[in-house]
């Protein structure tokens, strides 16, 4: 009868490190389709707003779904520089659905956790983020802390397995504990439980007021010409000098248009949110920030303007560009 540890040497599961680096490689080819893609398509990308993560969801499925299944033998780009490929329990090549279903679930961490889609109600894109975070957890914590059978919950899900490429048509007879499933249940426990706190918070009725003004406070700031989403942000700081605590604002407005002029916005905006979130005139700064730029989850470019303005006199304090690209 064969011991755990005999067992275990028997495996033909892919080492983590090399897992790992080839999932990097992936990850950097992504990253340049993404960066090609937007450099051709920056103002189309720009329109599509914080949707564009789709964009990037598709492209990771289609790189993943077709070269991990058969037509690819297995093999992304990163499994085949360290000789790794992807197969079932018997050891053989997976079919081009199953390759698809387990792309669309690695995609999610890859692309989808900053999706934000504007026709769909708050409350509805909080539960959406929620499950999309709870899956990004399970392939997470069964990647690093599954080391049986290294499958990640993609590869629990479809039942597949990565491994060594000399290795294939070998069955694959290493088991995964079961207590693996009890913690990663227990973590996306936690994780719906703090979301669920958080809808709690937001329908008590100290808050429910605060809350509908800055929903149609952002309503209002999208309807600025040029403008296509918004975010608005009110936090509280403690001061270290005398303990007091402060509040300050920040506004966030997306746009397509990179001819605008950027003065004339920001007095729209702090007119607006004046008019609309009357506690704006409490608070120790405002703080504006413009963003025009693209975000399609493998790759991002935007160029930010920051301008602080003080609630008191509408005196500008400060301005910045900030530029992102990755």
């Amino acid at each position: 009868m064969k011991t755990k540890e005999t067992i275990q040497k028997d495996q033909t599961i892919s080492a983590f490190w090399r897992r790992s680096l080839a999932f990097v490689i992936d990850l950097i080819i992504l990253g340049l389709i993404g960066i090609a893609i937007g450099t051709a398509l920056e103002h189309q990308l720009a329109i599509l707003g914080e949707s564009g993560p789709l964009i990037g969801f598709v492209i990771t499925v289609l790189y993943f779904g077709v070269l991990d299944s058969y037509v690819g033998k297995g093999q992304s780009i990163g499994n085949k520089l360290f000789r790794i490929c992807v197969v079932n329990k018997d050891g053989e090549f997976i079919t081009l659905t199953r390759s698809f279903a387990r792309a669309a679930i690695l995609g999610v961490p890859i692309c989808l956790n900053v999706l934000y889609l504007p026709i769909l109600p708050a409350f509805v894109q909080l539960i959406i983020g929620l499950l999309f975070f709870s899956i990004s957890v399970a392939v997470i914590y069964f990647y690093l802390f599954n080391r049986n059978t290294r499958q990640g919950f993609h590869d629990i899900v479809t039942k597949v397995f990565v491994v060594q490429a000399n290795r294939v048509k070998e069955p694959i007879r290493t088991i995964m504990g079961r207590a693996h499933f009890v913690i990663c249940s227990l973590l996306v426990m936690v994780v719906l439980c703090w979301g669920g706190y958080v809808i709690y918070l937001q329908h008590q009725p100290a808050n429910v007021e605060t809350m509908t003004m800055l929903t149609n406070l952002q309503a209002d700031l999208a309807k600025i010409e040029g403008v296509d989403t918004t975010g608005v942000y009110v936090g509280n700081q403690v001061q270290s000098n005398d303990g007091n605590t402060i509040q300050n604002m920040n506004v966030t407005v997306y746009t397509h248009d990179p001819k605008l002029d950027l003065k004339v916005m920001e007095d729209n905006i702090i007119n607006i949110v004046l008019e609309k979130y009357p506690l704006a005139s409490h608070t120790k700064e405002i703080q504006v920030r413009i963003v025009y730029g693209y975000n399609i989850g493998i790759a991002k470019k935007y160029q930010t303007h920051v301008t602080a303005f003080s609630p008191a006199n509408l005196e500008r304090r400060g301005h910045a560009i900030e530029n992102t690209v990755f």
